[in-house]
């Protein structure tokens, strides 16, 4: 998720883009003279605008912590079957739980290209508890589908960590920075 300040001048919009990986599809001009870019996310993530980021991005990340936590609950009590969530802009995610096991499985997809690794990142850091940060995931396409999947013994989600570990770095140990 990209969360950009808004308005934003002609003289950010060079640094955003290259930042955030943006593209402008055209540009629009209103009667009142002000100009406005229509933009893509080149790695497929959904862009918000806000003139409150703090707040929007706490908003946003308490609400996939909420759902990751729905996920993992409802995958507990249908073991074997996953569960899916499909987020806004083309992300989906994946949860099995496998009680013969006792692993949990997890898969990130989009169609036609790769989850990034800032998403794969920022769904780990979201888990309600903390994951090795060795966890790497496994790149696999099916039928125009990119999916990073990984799994890890299954932790009981009575005792969530308040801190979790820094997956951005661990994604980028794991030589997914900058891969599509």
């Amino acid at each position: 998720m990209i969360i950009l300040p808004c308005p934003i001048s002609v003289e950010e919009w060079p640094a955003l883009a290259m930042q955030h990986r943006l593209h402008a599809q055209r540009a629009l001009v209103g009667l009142d003279g002000e100009l406005t870019l229509v933009i893509e996310s080149l790695t497929g993530e959904d862009i918000w605008c806000s003139d409150r980021k703090d707040k929007t991005m706490q908003e946003a990340m308490s609400s996939l912590k909420k759902i990751l936590q729905e996920m993992l609950v409802t995958a507990a009590k249908m073991p074997g079957k996953a569960v899916r969530h499909d987020l806004p802009g083309g992300l989906r995610i994946d949860v099995l739980i496998n009680h013969l096991d006792n692993t949990t499985h997890m898969q990130l997809s989009r169609n036609y290209t790769w989850p990034s690794a800032t998403e794969f990142a920022t769904v780990l850091n979201h888990l309600p508890y903390d994951l090795p940060l060795d966890l790497e995931p496994l790149r696999q396409v099916h039928d125009d589908r990119y999916y990073l999947r990984c799994k890890w013994e299954t932790i009981a989600l009575e005792a969530p960590s308040p801190t979790p570990p820094d997956h951005q770095q661990a994604a980028r140990s794991a030589g997914l920075a900058g891969k599509q």
